[in-house]
C-alpha cells in the first residue's frame, strides 16, 4: 500500500514526539539528515516532491510552524522559532553539523549560527 501524504506529514517516530513541529518526510537513509524550514505559510508540504527527488537513502524531515503543529501560541520572534527548532532537530542528529533548507520565509541562516 502506498503512503499517502497526510500519513507521512502525521507519522512521527517515537524520537520526534516532543516535539510536533519536526515531521518526518523521508527519515530512512545512511546520509546525514536534511531538514527543511517551513515558509511563511507554516507547512512543509512543498517539500514532498523534494524529499522524493533526494531519493531513499537521504532522511529528509520538515519543521513545521510551531501553532499548526498543535503546540500552542505562534511564535513571533525568528530567535524563539530557531531555538524551538534546534531542539528538535537535536532529537534526529544530537551534533552538528546540520543540513538546513528553506526557502521564502524558510531560512536565514544568520538567524541559527547563534544557537549552534
Amino acid at each position: 500500500m502506498r503512503e499517502t501524504l497526510a500519513d507521512t506529514a502525521t507519522s512521527k517516530p517515537p524520537e520526534c514526539q516532543p516535539y510536533p513541529c519536526l515531521i518526518p518526510l523521508q527519515p530512512q537513509g545512511s546520509k546525514p539528515p536534511f531538514f527543511c524550514v517551513h515558509p511563511f505559510a507554516g507547512v512543509v508540504f512543498p517539500y514532498y516532491e523534494l524529499t522524493s527527488l533526494l531519493g531513499k537513502n537521504q532522511p529528509v524531515y520538515g519543521l513545521q510552524s510551531f501553532s499548526l503543529a498543535g503546540e500552542g501560541k505562534p511564535l513571533t520572534r525568528i530567535e524563539d522559532m530557531a531555538a524551538h527548532y534546534i531542539k528538535a532537530i537535536r532529537t534526529v542528529q544530537p551534533q552538528g553539523p546540520y543540513i538546513l533548507g528553506g526557502w521564502s520565509f524558510g531560512l536565514n541562516s544568520n538567524d541559527y549560527d547563534d544557537f549552534f
